[in-house]
């Protein structure tokens, strides 16, 4: 699948939810329940400094007895290169998340992120995928194939 990741930015759209470093993990988790998402990108004047998710949630904080209310997101999010280029293939999405054993990736350019991809989002542009392509060979096999 020759597919690049940026092709799945704009299926998903524009939409990127951050928020800074000092903020405190309860405000996180709210903001990721508002916008019913897994995770949140960390930026500190604008740039990547990490990502904070469900997982660091509950293994991080919850686990862990923190204060959500008190503990900064910067001592509890993933700080690992979670970065992928544009130009990446979603199969080397895909082998990347295999590989670290994580959901999503960030997806950034000349140090500019521009988007999240999760591993929902690559089995969803498969899955639509897959059913494009069935229903074409349904029609081509009944005759009804424009062409």
């Amino acid at each position: 699948m020759k597919t690049p990741v940026s092709t799945l930015l704009v299926h998903k759209g524009p939409q990127l939810y951050s928020i800074s470093p000092n903020s405190a993990v309860i405000d996180a988790v709210r903001d990721m329940n508002e916008q019913k998402v897994g995770s949140i990108v960390v930026l500190e004047d604008g740039q990547f400094a990490g990502v904070f998710t469900e997982r660091e949630a509950l293994r991080k904080v919850v686990a862990a007895g923190l204060d959500p209310a008190s503990t900064p997101v910067s001592q509890v999010m993933s700080r690992e290169d979670r970065t992928i280029a544009p130009t990446a293939t979603i199969e080397e999405a895909m082998r990347i998340m295999s590989e670290k054993r994580i959901r999503y990736l960030v997806v950034q350019s000349n140090g500019r992120v521009l988007g999240v991809v999760s591993n929902g989002d690559i089995t969803r542009l498969i899955s639509g995928m897959h059913q494009t392509e069935a229903e074409y060979l349904r029609d081509y096999i009944s005759g009804s194939y424009p062409g």
